[in-house]
């Protein structure tokens, strides 16, 4: 009901197989649009998501990786209410950590999702309310409002800390980032996602590029991040 009035829009990358992408589509059901981009020349996922938000003219802008499943019918239902009601926020999430330390590190035992497979095997504790306040999103799924100027930060290349800072840039703005109980369930986790493949380790070298993104994201927000100070 809210595509219909161009209210959101939801973004959804891809790598050559769309079969991949329809277990994701399938659970974000009833939605009437998608924006599927085919990511055949295997640019960065900030570059990407950029050229997503260009298309767009959706005040609300979903993000989610296509190794993604939704189980609750109602997700679209409590996000957007959600938001609607709180225009405070920018960002909301399916996942997101409560503490970024001073070293640009999460605190994972600060995490705030409802990924089944990380709940079942109590690897984090599962969400005691319905909506929590983070300090930054997790990639994996998030929506975003985009008439507060947000862009994606390309320097940060391939992956790795788009999306801390994309969090901080709402934070910056003088929004708030909050993460949804939904449940769902993160298949690359389990099924293992494209870092795995070959085409990914002969043009990056992943531990490396998680680190120099690291001292990017550091150098960029470094008012807040004073040695010894936890941003949260």
């Amino acid at each position: 009901m809210f595509l219909r009035h161009n209210l959101l829009d939801v973004v959804i990358v891809y790598i050559g197989d769309i079969q991949r992408v329809k277990r994701t589509l399938n659970s974000l059901a009833p939605i009437e649009t998608a924006i599927l981009i085919n990511n055949e020349d295997k640019i960065g996922v900030p570059a990407i998501y950029n050229r997503a938000l260009d298309k767009t003219t959706a005040r609300y802008v979903m993000f989610i990786h296509d190794d993604v499943e939704i189980f609750d019918p109602k997700w679209q239902e409590k996000m957007m209410q959600f938001l609607i009601e709180r225009p405070e926020v920018g960002i909301l999430g399916l996942s997101g950590r409560k503490t970024i330390m001073h070293n640009g590190m999460v605190d994972e035992n600060t995490t705030c999702h409802n990924i089944w497979h990380l709940i079942k095997d109590q690897t984090h504790k599962p969400m005691q309310n319905q909506f929590e306040q983070v300090a930054a999103i997790d990639g994996l799924g998030f929506i975003i409002r985009a008439d507060i100027g947000l862009r994606f930060d390309e320097q940060y290349g391939q992956m790795h800390y788009y999306d801390l800072d994309i969090s901080m840039q709402a934070k910056d703005k003088g929004y708030q980032v909050w993460v949804a109980n939904i449940e769902c369930e993160h298949w690359g986790d389990i099924e293992g996602n494209y870092r795995q493949h070959q085409w990914y380790k002969e043009k990056i070298n992943d531990v490396g590029l998680f680190h120099h993104n690291r001292q990017i994201f550091l150098n960029k927000w470094r008012k807040y991040f004073n040695q010894g100070k936890i941003f949260s």
